[in-house]
């Protein structure tokens, strides 16, 4: 019986870590880019949104000076509430008409309040990637 529970509690374990870890799936992208852009890890949360081929340099570049311009302000927001603790995911839809394209509902758990906000993801080769 002991043996039983042991092995429970590993499997419990190593699903808990996969389910943290994010991975590739509309939920732990949705997870990944949030909580980089309200801890204020600009880099991390770009790396994440897909930038459509054909984009040129300067147009790229021009998108991400404000994309870091709005994650300086939403960091700034989290520190107003006291930073961010969680981040839940509250719904996942992949698009039944198009199942290269998911929508991720999340609850953002402040300090100090909690909001929600909706994800748009895009998959592109394979990957997972915010759709902008």
């Amino acid at each position: 019986m002991k043996l039983i529970k042991l092995l429970l509690a590993a499997l419990v374990a190593a699903f808990a870590l996969l389910a943290c870890s994010g991975g590739n799936s509309p939920e732990g992208v949705a997870t990944a880019f949030t909580t980089a852009v309200y801890k204020g890890e600009a880099d991390k949360a770009l790396a994440l949104i897909h930038i459509p081929e054909g984009t040129r340099a300067t147009e790229k570049e021009a998108a991400f000076g404000k994309m870091r311009m709005l994650m300086a302000m939403a960091k700034e927001q989290a520190d107003n509430k006291g930073g961010l603790t969680r981040v839940e995911v509250i719904s996942s839809e992949v698009d039944s008409a198009n199942p290269d394209r998911a929508r991720v509902k999340l609850r953002l758990h402040f300090k100090n309040g909690q909001s929600t906000d909706d994800t748009k993801l895009v998959k592109v080769k394979g990957k997972w990637m915010v759709d902008m």
